[in-house]
């Protein structure tokens, strides 16, 4: 599995999240959805062959 990241993004008043990965030749590629929970951004990211970088404290 390739590694991505998740980021928020400003979404009206609030904000929604998307998973983010760099291609081979370093650009960067969105998830094509953004998603309402952190969970939901975390499952589809999975579903499409990628594992979430969770940074823990």
């Amino acid at each position: 599995m390739k590694s991505c990241d998740i980021r928020h993004i400003e979404d009206k008043d609030s904000f929604r999240w998307k998973w983010v990965h760099q291609r081979d030749d370093g650009t960067l590629e969105e998830s094509p959805e953004s998603y309402g929970l952190f969970y939901e951004c975390v499952v589809a990211a999975r579903e499409c062959g990628f594992e979430p970088q969770l940074k823990t404290h």
